[in-house]
């Protein structure tokens, strides 16, 4: 890990940057149907392209309105998921939603590359899933209203109303689409292409899902846990991504390792999280590269290492300062794909 580690001002990281976290600033005003029961995770997860490589959920609720103070409060791993809409540059838009509840976030994504200056977040595809109580609806009109009149364009996706933002950030340009599927859904996305395929998944279904079941990398988390997340590499697209590690070249957010598999995270704890990674590789080498990765003694990163019988590295980490969880955040980005460079 180089760039991850210190490729961004830290104290402007975690809470400016949920916001800067996952790069999806946008919009949507559909005309939304009727939602009919409570959705789940699962079905959330259906509605992803089967090209996704990396998922992220956040299983708690949370108000927009209410920006966490600390690294490692629960609440701020929703802000983490949600992107940056909710980031300090875009905070009074996301305060439309004061007072509503987010129960649960899902980002699916894909398609990770260096920023299109040569700083900032890295680019990528992606789509973040807010999914609300059912009373929330009134909050979610009033976000709509907001993004209509900050500059947002009125556009059509796979047949559902959105709203598109452009912007520049870091020498970057920037696109974002924000569709309203579903009377309590507010589906955030990066590229129109990937809000495509999900809108039409959503709609009408399709074969496979995003990371079948059978992947080992389920194994390694608890879906009842705050936040938890599954990258499984995509041999497709690893000399394009400079997080990928099937690679035999060290890159700017990558630790090297052609027979890499995936990763699991979980964040337990509601009170005192601690993160759990487990590193799926058939390289015998997988404990030191795991640890080259995620030790960082000097910058208050200091994870247990071991094995674990499923063969996978285990990592785990409590940091008991706000310093640790900074590092943890920068390092877990980039792992799942959202490297930050400075």
């Amino acid at each position: 890990m180089t760039e991850v580690d210190n490729g961004i001002d830290r104290r402007t990281f975690l809470f400016g940057a949920a916001g800067s976290m996952l790069l999806v600033p946008s919009s949507a005003v559909s005309q939304p149907r009727q939602a009919d029961a409570p959705l789940s995770i699962g079905t959330v997860i259906d509605w992803l392209p089967t090209t996704t490589e990396t998922l992220i959920v956040a299983t708690r609720p949370f108000d927009p309105g209410h920006r966490p103070t600390r690294p490692d409060d629960v609440a701020a791993f929703g802000w983490f998921v949600v992107g940056p809409i909710a980031g300090r540059e875009r905070e009074e838009l996301f305060r439309a939603l004061t007072g509503s509840h987010v129960r649960f976030v899902v980002e699916g994504s894909r398609a990770f590359r260096r920023p299109g200056g040569r700083l900032g977040m890295g680019q990528y595809e992606g789509v973040h899933a807010l999914v609300f109580e059912e009373g929330d609806g009134a909050a979610i009109d009033r976000f709509m209203t907001r993004l209509a009149a900050s500059g947002g364009l009125a556009t059509s996706v796979s047949g559902f109303d959105a709203v598109r933002l452009n912007w520049r950030a870091e020498n970057a340009d920037w696109s974002a689409f924000v569709a309203r599927p579903r009377s309590d859904v507010l589906l955030i996305a990066t590229a129109e292409n990937i809000l495509a395929e999900t809108l039409d998944r959503l709609r009408r279904g399709g074969r496979g899902r995003a990371l079948p079941e059978g992947l080992p990398e389920w194994s390694g988390v608890d879906k009842t846990a705050p936040l938890w997340a599954i990258r499984h590499y995509s041999r497709d697209d690893e000399e394009l991504d400079p997080t990928s590690p099937l690679t035999t070249s060290r890159r700017a957010a990558n630790e090297p390792d052609t027979a890499a598999v995936g990763l699991a995270v979980t964040i337990a704890g509601d009170t005192s999280p601690r993160l759990t990674v487990h590193y799926y590789s058939g390289s015998p080498q997988a404990l030191s590269i795991a640890q080259r990765f995620w030790d960082h003694p000097a910058e208050g990163l200091s994870p247990l290492f071991e094995v674990a019988p499923d063969r996978s590295v285990r990592i785990s980490a409590a940091p008991t300062k706000p310093e640790g969880w900074t590092i943890l955040w920068l390092a877990l980005l980039g792992a799942l794909g959202h490297a930050i460079y400075l």
